[in-house]
């Protein structure tokens, strides 16, 4: 065997190795993005079972979160604020879903399923009062996203939320 005989013999391993590598490089990066996906998955029903745990597992707030819903002009100063709170979290852990749908990290039927099990709360009387009088804090693109999939959001006039940011 000549020189130039290994030298080809050493090129063709080498590229051998190289398609190896690099099988196996795609195969880490496939098992990265599942984690990814999980790991978001997790933390987005991490934050909306501690969110039902706090409503469920104090009278008091559950009263207000009720009353809040369905007659949101009732509550006062205090209440109102603490209700406008959780609706705060609420809303921007659907805008935090959407994100993750935009980026991969989450499916489209699972932020799907995450507004119909949200729903009542959304077209409750309270969820459309803060959708209207908040949601401009949500990029134009996420409040299109949701009125157009929870068309009660939208006031009965048809008129939406105006522009903002």
């Amino acid at each position: 065997m000549t020189i130039q005989d290994l030298g080809s013999l050493g090129e063709l391993i080498a590229a051998i190795a190289t398609i190896a590598t690099l099988v196996y490089l795609a195969l880490q990066i496939r098992g990265n993005a599942a984690s990814v996906r999980a790991e978001a998955r997790r933390a987005f029903d991490t934050d909306l079972n501690e969110a039902i745990r706090q409503i469920g597992g104090n009278p008091e707030v559950a009263q207000l979160f009720l009353r809040g819903l369905g007659r949101p002009d009732e509550l006062d100063s205090e209440q109102s604020f603490r209700f406008q709170l959780f609706m705060s979290h609420f809303f921007s852990q659907q805008d935090t879903a959407w994100k993750e749908v935009r980026l991969g990290t989450m499916s489209e039927r699972e932020l799907s399923e995450s507004v119909d099990r949200s729903r009542p709360f959304l077209e409750s009387p309270g969820g459309r009062a803060w959708w209207q009088a908040h949601s401009r804090i949500f990029s134009m693109e996420f409040r299109q996203y949701f009125e157009s999939t929870v068309p009660a959001l939208v006031d009965p006039d048809g008129n939406r939320p105006s522009s903002g940011p």
